[in-house]
Order: C-alpha cells, then structure tokens, then sequence
C-alpha cells in the first residue's frame, strides 16, 4: 500500500482492537486510491476476501461475476441492490466474526436506492462495517453523510509516486511525464501503464497545449 499512511494506521489499530465503526464514508478525488485502499482493508480483515460470503461489493464490478448496471452511459445503484443488500445483512455472519460491505461511488445511488440505504443505516447490523467511496460527496443526502464517519484521502506526494514508477519497466521520459501528469493519483498511473496509452496521453496534452496557444478565432 502506497501513502495515506495516517489512515491505515488509524485502520489497522482499530481491526487489531476489534473496534471498527459501522459505517465510514472515503472521500478525495478520483483515482487517488480510495478503493485501492477499502480492498487492501478487506485484505486485512479477511484474506482472501473476493470469495469470502461475509464480504460484499456494490455495485456490480469485476469483483462480481454479473455486469455493471448502466444508465445513460454511466453506473448506477438501484433499488434492487440495496434490497440484496438487506437481505445479505439479514442473515448472521457466515464465519461467525466481521461483515464488511464496501459501496463503489457512493454517489451514484438512485433517489430510491439512497433512501432505502438510509434505513440500514438508521438502524445498523451487528458486527457489520458499511464503507462508501465517492470523489463527489456533496451529491449524497446529507442524512447518509452525517450517519458516517468520513476519512478524507488526499494525493500522494510526487517521491512516492517517483518510488511506484521506478521499478517499471518503462523510459526515462515515459516516467516523467507520469510523474508529472500524475497530481498524486497513482490510480491515473496504473491505469496508464497498464493500458498502455502513455503515448496517447502525451499526445492530447501537446495538443490541448497547440490549441491554447492559438488565438481566439
């Protein structure tokens, strides 16, 4: 796990002592390693947590064999999956011990989704811990923020995003620009590299910067 130090100190303390709290809300922009950070957390609860029955992500992702529900060509959480949720919670813990729910973008629950979370929330299960993610945290209902606890993520300084990019097998320019281009998102490298669109980056930064040094017309 690369930065946010404070928070995994403060989370790792809080696992050892048993005394996780039953909801949290991680805030920050996009790709600064919210979720990264959530799934390293599962990690430390359960292991391997992806088939662990007292683990569960929402909405729909890779993480789960069914697709992405879509509307308007971005993902949502509806309904139907806040009553799965329910229903998962409604049942006592496979294992016996910790339950632990992580909500991808948070903000992207529908009217109805979000008032049926807020249920859950009003009343929280036993031994169950709810963390929502979200980069935009002033479009939830300010119901749901006040009943978590929020942990803000801020971007990583630039040696530490120097130290992940350095055992990369990639050109001395290439790591440059990353850095550069990175702002402390190591979630903007990953997805980079692992693409395989550095060029194309480079590419729309040059002519983003052609276009802005011509003139008006």
């Amino acid at each position: 796990m690369i930065g946010h130090n404070k928070q995994w100190v403060y989370f790792k303390n809080l696992i050892k002592k048993d005394s996780l709290g039953h909801a949290y809300l991680f805030t920050g922009p996009e790709m600064i390693g919210k979720k990264t950070f959530a799934l390293e957390l599962s990690k430390s609860i359960f292991g391997e947590f992806e088939k662990n029955l007292d683990f569960k992500f929402i909405p729909s992702t890779s993480l789960r064999t069914s697709e992405p529900k879509t509307s308007e060509k971005e993902t949502k959480i509806y309904i139907e999956d806040i009553r799965e949720l329910k229903k998962f919670l409604s049942f006592k813990s496979y294992n016996g011990g910790q339950r632990l729910i992580i909500i991808n973008n948070a903000h992207s629950l529908t009217n109805e989704a979000a008032n049926a979370f807020l249920k859950i929330l009003e009343e929280p299960p036993a031994d169950s811990t709810l963390i929502l993610i979200s980069s935009a945290p002033g479009l939830l209902p300010a119901t749901i923020i006040s009943r978590c606890e929020e942990v803000k993520f801020l971007p990583v300084n630039q040696n530490e995003v120097a130290d992940f990019i350095s055992s990369k097998k990639l050109n001395k320019e290439d790591k440059e620009f990353l850095i550069k281009i990175s702002g402390g998102r190591l979630g903007l490298v990953k997805t980079l590299m692992e693409s395989g669109d550095i060029s194309k980056a480079r590419l729309s930064i040059d002519d983003l910067r052609k276009l802005i040094n011509k003139g008006v017309f």
